[in-house]
């Protein structure tokens, strides 16, 4: 049996990887946190199985899983500053959860007429 050919297969730490995924890094940025390249990671990603025994198809799609665990903590972190009575937090969710705005909006109803009048300099 021939001995096997190139370097020796790094060993990748999902949970860190998910962590990176949870803070939003990019491939570019997890690939060198382990000193491989993307296409090594998007490579192991594939042997990667998903709760339902399927596997992922790319990192992309294994980004969009465990990326959403970075959303939910920060969503927290806002609930609770805005809690603890941070009041820029406060209006930053009222604007974006609760639909809340600062403007004012004046609308005017009836028929509106414009007369112009040009003068007749000669």
């Amino acid at each position: 049996m021939a001995a096997p050919v190139g370097r020796p297969r790094k060993e990748i730490d999902f949970a860190e990887v998910d962590k990176l995924c949870a803070l939003h890094c990019t491939a570019e940025e997890i690939a060198g946190f382990f000193e491989i390249t993307t296409l090594t990671l998007d490579a192991r990603i594939k042997e990667q199985q998903k709760p339902d025994g399927t596997y992922y198809k790319n990192f992309l799609e294994y980004f969009a899983v465990k990326s959403a665990i970075g959303k939910i903590t920060l969503r927290r972190l806002q609930w609770t500053a805005a809690n603890r009575g941070n009041v820029t937090m406060q209006m930053f969710l009222g604007k974006n959860i609760a639909g809340q705005t600062d403007k004012q909006q004046i609308d005017i109803q009836g028929a509106q007429h414009i007369k112009i009048e040009l003068d007749d300099a000669e």
